[in-house]
């Protein structure tokens, strides 16, 4: 734990890293809302659903988790300081949602793993984009580039799964905080 005179962060600074983090906390948030918006209406009966735009708004989710994740859990060790401070004022913790690598290289390294999943023949039902109940499993493997499971709140890409809810849940929290700090002078909370 830091304490405030080991702030990495300049005070006057603190503004930069709030509106970087705002940014992409506010752009998971369109999507979320988006996504929430037709999950409501799916509730209510059978709508027509675009399959693109939603597996979009959901990629979007995903790839704004992996971006946050970068300012708590720098890659390069000369930023850990900073990673440090801004998970304890912002209340962030190793075993929450952000910290998960398999989220942030997912989309990081999408490139790399697109090569790594076509390396090796893909055999099977191949499924470029799917939004919907899971489907059952018939004896032939399923290969989905792109899905979305109602029943289970994962969304699948390149054989990987992320459930959404906890990182939505925790994106939201951290961008609460950081409209809190924007709206008290553009600080980060005091270390607790």
């Amino acid at each position: 734990m830091t304490d405030a005179t080991d702030n990495p962060i300049w005070a006057p600074y603190e503004a930069f890293y709030i509106e970087s983090m705002l940014s992409l906390t506010e752009a998971a948030m369109a999507s979320a809302t988006w996504m929430k918006e037709l999950l409501l209406k799916l509730a209510g009966g059978p709508v027509r659903v675009d399959d693109q735009a939603a597996l979009n708004h959901l990629q979007n989710i995903v790839h704004q988790a992996g971006a946050l994740s970068r300012y708590f859990w720098p890659s390069d060790k000369a930023h850990e300081p900073r990673g440090l401070y801004l998970r304890n004022v912002l209340m962030v913790t190793d075993n929450g949602p952000l910290k998960s690598r398999a989220v942030r290289n997912q989309m990081e390294h999408f490139d790399e793993n697109l090569d790594e999943y076509l390396k090796s023949p893909v055999v099977g039902h191949i499924v470029p984009s799917y939004f919907g109940p899971k489907p059952p499993e018939d004896g032939v493997p399923q290969h989905f580039f792109r899905a979305y499971y109602l029943e289970t709140g994962e969304f699948e890409i390149l054989g990987k799964r992320i459930k959404l809810e906890p990182l939505v849940v925790e994106i939201m929290r951290i961008h609460n905080l950081l409209v809190e700090c924007e709206e008290s002078g553009c600080r980060l909370p005091p270390v607790k």
